[in-house]
């Protein structure tokens, strides 16, 4: 325990250090200068080429990314760094082949300040003109997808990540899947509708996924429906969010639990602690939850996914700065969470901590068209789900999902929760995993057909997780770690930034060099494919 706390602050710390510092206040202005003031936007933006797919609206622009009309700047420098700054916003959205900001005085708009604008001297009104350019945010492709874990599938799949210039994704498709359960036709849909009402901000949220795998009397599915508001206020926001959820599982069939329904609320407080100069904030954000899931003749309470009525409270630290250029990331990403939830069926209290903590780096070493561009990725994630003597089960979360060359869900991982029937399975309650990534530029092609150009990056990987082993009591022991290495191949269409095709192919270090069989055999029988849309992280 000591050294998952031990690495959490080490982490926390870190990101502190190296933040930016917060942007100085307005009292603090030279006295002889003017200051200027965002007064009104002019904005154009130029379709995708198709007109069909709708452009990027202006109210969902600036709800996503709102210009500072409050803020004085002190002179003009200042006012173009700002601009600057948020000319890079909208860049790394990944929304826009081109973004152009320009802006001018507005004609005899030069007046005294008010006391309310706290500033002694005189301000100029600013009108900043923004000229953008669409990328392409329609996909609509027959492709095949593989995962070692959920098996192969062909998909017709249609993915819009700014449907009807909302900015919002919807999500359409149509998939035969082949994996251990058999063949399964499935369909999906999922879509966000934001709309205000007043100064409130709300969104009507919609899942639907139905599959049928051969065999079975009825198909699956897993429908949710819900609607979020936002009250925004200066520093502080309050946020209710209420959904509705309802499941067909086979999995649960065993606890007579494979038709269920779920009701889940959430109320949360965002603050922002800090404004810092590169446009990035601190928020703590406290929480309140409600989960909730049901069936006709009540849900067993051995079904650790399931049990419930359960009322979680809890509080984050969240900032993140990530900036995209040349398909490489700079910045960092940065989440702390505790979180205390009460079971109310299996009367058990379940304190939870946990932080994860991204960093991005690259550098340009050579001045060339192929292989000049190197960067590093960091994603490090430690939890701890504390023992209480008062519960009669044991808590955990599945870190396969994070380890690239180790199967998901593998009986031989020795989380020891195999010999606890109260733990959930392939899980653990403590872990620190880390995931390093060296990705390099390939080449860029330079077709006469635009729609077709690409940027190829390769990318090696290690993938490492210490665990608390429940069975031997070993906590975070290097010896019985798991270990992951191996290659991705990342393809970035230049017409579709919001897009990454992704080829990995990982390795289970630990079981090749403990494997009886030549080093050949091991390499094929332990490791982890995937093929798809989508980074890693």
């Amino acid at each position: 325990m000591k050294k998952v706390i031990f690495c959490l602050c080490l982490i926390f710390n870190f990101f502190f250090a190296f933040s930016q510092q917060p942007e100085t206040s307005d009292s603090s202005y030279p006295i002889n200068e003017t200051g200027y003031k965002i007064s009104a936007t002019e904005y154009s933006i130029t379709e995708s080429g198709f007109k069909f797919l709708g452009k990027t609206g202006k109210a969902a622009l600036f709800r996503n990314y709102p210009l500072d009309k409050k803020r004085i700047f002190k002179n003009e420098d200042e006012l173009s760094q700002y601009l600057e700054k948020y000319k890079k916003e909208l860049i790394n959205s990944r929304h826009f082949q081109s973004v152009d900001i320009s802006y001018e005085s507005v004609i005899g708009s030069n007046k005294s300040a008010s006391p309310s604008d706290n500033y002694d001297k005189n301000i100029t009104d600013i009108i900043v003109k923004i000229a953008l350019h669409d990328s392409l945010h329609l996909l609509a492709i027959p492709y095949g997808k593989y995962n070692s874990n959920s098996g192969l599938s062909f998909k017709i799949k249609v993915k819009d990540t700014n449907f009807l210039g909302t900015m919002n994704p919807l999500n359409a498709e149509i998939a035969l899947k082949h994996s251990s359960k058999g063949l399964e036709p499935v369909a999906g849909f999922s879509y966000d509708f934001p709309f205000t009402i007043g100064k409130i901000s709300a969104a009507w949220l919609n899942n639907y996924e139905i599959s049928y795998t051969i065999g079975n009397k009825t198909p699956e599915w897993n429908l949710k429906t819900g609607v979020k508001f936002l009250f925004p206020y200066e520093n502080i926001s309050f946020v209710c969010e209420a959904y509705q959820y309802f499941f067909k599982n086979y999995d649960y069939q065993k606890f007579n639990d494979d038709t269920y329904f779920k009701e889940e609320a959430i109320f949360s407080m965002p603050i922002i602690l800090a404004k810092f100069e590169n446009l990035s904030k601190l928020y703590y954000i406290p929480y309140i939850s409600f989960d909730y899931n049901w069936d006709f003749d009540g849900i067993s309470k051995g079904n650790s996914d399931l049990s419930s009525p359960a009322v979680t409270i809890g509080q984050k630290i969240y900032s993140a700065k990530v900036n995209w250029n040349d398909n490489f990331r700079t910045g960092y990403d940065i989440v702390f969470k505790n979180s205390y939830t009460y079971n109310f069926q299996r009367n058990d209290f379940s304190p939870y901590i946990s932080l994860e903590a991204k960093f991005y780096a690259n550098t340009q070493l050579f001045d060339t068209p192929v292989l000049n561009i190197y960067g590093f990725s960091l994603d490090f994630y430690a939890f701890h789900y504390f023992y209480n003597s008062g519960n009669t089960y044991s808590y955990g979360e599945k870190i396969g999902p994070r380890l690239r060359g180790i199967l998901d869900e593998q009986n031989d991982i020795n989380y020891g929760n195999l010999t606890d029937p109260m733990a959930p399975k392939y899980s653990t309650s403590t872990a620190v995993v880390v995931n390093f990534d060296f990705p390099f530029h390939l080449f860029t092609t330079d077709f006469k057909y635009q729609l077709i150009n690409f940027s190829c990056q390769l990318s090696p990987f290690f993938d490492a997780a210490l665990i608390y082993n429940r069975e031997t009591s070993e906590m975070l022991s290097i010896k019985e770690g798991l270990y992951a290495a191996g290659l991705e191949v990342l393809v970035y269409p230049l017409k579709w930034s919001s897009y990454t095709i992704r080829a990995s192919i990982g390795f289970d270090i630990k079981k090749i060099l403990k494997s009886d069989e030549d080093k050949l055999s091991a390499l094929f029988h332990n490791n982890e494919v995937f093929i798809g849309i989508g980074l890693f992280y």
